[in-house]
């Protein structure tokens, strides 16, 4: 189905002077009411046509139409005839613009709130114009549903290529261009994949991709569909309506976001791939397919176009990176499409905030959505201080002694003072690498392994750091999270490990009794705990600090399961390991 709105020069006293029939018949003392149900009771099937508000000399319309039944013109041409003959309404104020499920669904509630749309007509009208199902899925969305799902119109307007546009994107839109559908048959010979460092820079190519197909009229409508958090769960989800909402974008554009949902693994969607490749099978060559993955976190991306490509030929796109002045370029690009196009001019001035020589568009959009209050500030308020670096941190009490007071103060240590300045240090000096070099610098890690006997302030000294790395700015909230080994172990164990994860951001998760995490390490719970412990610390690295708190007598056979973890990939650990000390009088 496609749906679209227009506007009628008209008002309801010329309606009733110029109409044929006796509108009364139709709906008492509503002029324009009786012209909705005339066309709802008179047009073919596979059409719908109501009016949904009156304004001055103009009277607001919408119309759907089956694709697979009519063309447009077919459609639009009966409404009007009827309009004409019957009604004597002979002008259109507005031409048709293509409009949402959303919105057409919209229109239809709010002609039943006038009264312009009798009741009974209205709820028939939206199961023959398939946009009953939308008023499901929002119900299904508010209890529990498998996926995301929002709607674009693609845009009529051409834009300019984005200067941080990948050579296969860039090659993909002169192919299409030169490549312009003459004729009246419209297929998909191609689909796409695009690769992408956010889900929002996938999504811009995939409307990129859209506008330049539709301007060499090889898409039939211009609504975009775009499916994103998917779960597992989606292929035994009977009411999700996912086929449906397929179906009905007969001539359009699907787009499906690959990653994974949080709290599930791979392995869980492997009857979600099979479903989803029965739907690209079945549905190929009646809409457009755009499949995203981030190429950080693919999720089950593999899982899915492995099988896929064997029913549609697909062309790869992946996100663009560039310089300084091609971000800049294609900031303004942005700012221009927004309510802020008159400070356009500042976006130079803007990207100055962020360090570093190359910027992907996943970077640039990120700073744009910075741009607002940056905007406002500089141009409105004035009176306040904005800064769009990551320096944020929580706020401390400053009554008391420093953390890093706290620790001098502690008898003995002098082994562990000496690696907590060194950490302190080395930070200083990661942080100025990453403010001369941007994003393209990665800062190393600063997990630790505590071990020593028993009463030798491990765990005073693991709190103790979680408040002297906010003080220095080393980590942002200083929150210290406690958990056991015994507790990150055992049958779901990976939502826990993943949920302390949470728990911690921007401080420190201290894992005690690590050591238990590999007594069971021979079997498939350790083996789980310690892969997802370790996947994690790769994917918090930025904010999180992991110590593992180890007892001297059995450090050796804590480690023996961390050393097999690292065994496939070494990069992804950087102990700073802080030895036991020899003396202390503080608890363990």
């Amino acid at each position: 189905m496609r749906y679209f709105e227009f506007i009628l020069s008209a008002t309801a006293e010329q309606i009733k002077e110029n109409a044929t029939v006796n509108l009364n018949e139709y709906a008492y003392n509503k002029p324009v009411g009786a012209v909705s149900s005339y066309l709802y009771g008179s047009l073919k099937n596979g059409v719908c046509c109501f009016m949904y508000r009156e304004e001055q000399d103009a009277v607001l319309s919408a119309f759907s139409y089956d694709e697979k039944t009519r063309t447009f013109r077919e459609a639009y041409d009966d409404i009007l005839g009827m309009l004409r003959q019957i009604f004597g309404i002979k002008r259109v104020k507005a031409e048709p613009c293509e409009v949402t499920i959303e919105q057409f669904h919209e229109d239809m509630m709010e002609a039943k709130r006038r009264e312009l749309f009798q009741y009974v007509s209205a709820g028939r009208a939206l199961e023959m114009s398939k946009a009953g199902f939308y008023d499901m899925y929002r119900r299904l969305e508010r209890e529990k549903c498998s996926y995301k799902w929002e709607e674009k119109i693609i845009s009529e307007k051409d834009k300019k290529a984005n200067p941080l546009y990948d050579k296969s994107m860039t090659d993909e839109l002169s192919n299409i261009e030169s490549h312009r559908n003459a004729s009246d048959f419209q297929g998909n010979p191609v689909h796409y994949v695009i690769s992408g460092r956010s889900t929002e820079a996938a999504v811009d190519l995939a409307e990129a991709l859209a506008r330049k197909l539709a301007k060499a009229n090889r898409l039939r409508g211009r609504r975009m569909e775009i499916i994103t958090q998917i779960q597992p769960s989606l292929y035994r989800s009977s009411d999700c309506r996912l086929e449906e909402v397929i179906e009905n974008n007969y001539g359009g554009v699907v787009v499906i976001d690959l990653s994974e949902k949080f709290g599930f693994s791979p392995v869980d969607y492997a009857m979600t791939c099979k479903y989803m490749e029965k739907l690209v099978q079945r549905y190929r060559n009646d809409c457009l397919f755009v499949f995203t993955y981030n190429i950080e976190k693919p999720g089950f991306a593999y899982q899915l176009l492995t099988q896929v490509r064997k029913y549609i030929l697909s062309v790869e796109i992946r996100e663009g990176v560039g310089g300084r002045k091609e971000a800049v370029a294609y900031l303004k690009e942005l700012i221009r499409a927004s309510d802020y196009s008159r400070y356009a001019g500042q976006a130079g001035e803007f990207m100055k905030s962020f360090a570093g020589d190359r910027f992907s568009q996943t970077d640039v959009l990120a700073a744009f959505a910075q741009f607002e209050p940056w905007c406002l500030n500089r141009n409105v308020l004035k009176a306040y201080t904005y800064d769009t670096a990551d320096t944020f941190m929580l706020d401390r009490e400053e009554n008391t002694d420093s953390a890093y007071e706290r620790l001098k103060n502690l008898i003995g240590l002098t082994a562990v003072k000496e690696q907590i300045d060194h950490i302190i240090a080395a930070d200083i000096v990661e942080k100025e690498r990453k403010k001369r070099r941007g994003s393209a610098y990665r800062l190393g890690t600063m997990h630790m392994i505590f071990a020593g006997n028993p009463g030798t302030a491990k765990t005073t000294v693991a709190r103790l750091f979680a408040g002297i790395a906010k003080e220095k700015g080393i980590l942002k909230s200083g929150v210290f999270v406690e958990c056991g080994g015994m507790d990150l172990d055992g049958l779901g164990c990976e939502i826990a490990i993943r949920e302390a994860f949470a728990g911690a951001q921007g401080g420190v998760l201290f894992i005690d009794e690590a050591y238990s995490l590999c007594d069971g390490y021979e079997n498939s719970f350790g083996d789980e705990a310690i892969s997802t412990i370790v996947q994690e610390m790769e994917n918090h690295r930025d904010n999180v600090a992991v110590i593992l708190r180890a007892i001297r007598n059995r450090c050796g056979t804590s480690l023996t399961a961390i050393r097999a973890c690292r065994r496939g990939s070494r990069s992804m650990w950087n102990l700073r390991t802080i030895p036991s000390p020899n003396s202390a009088t503080s608890p363990g």
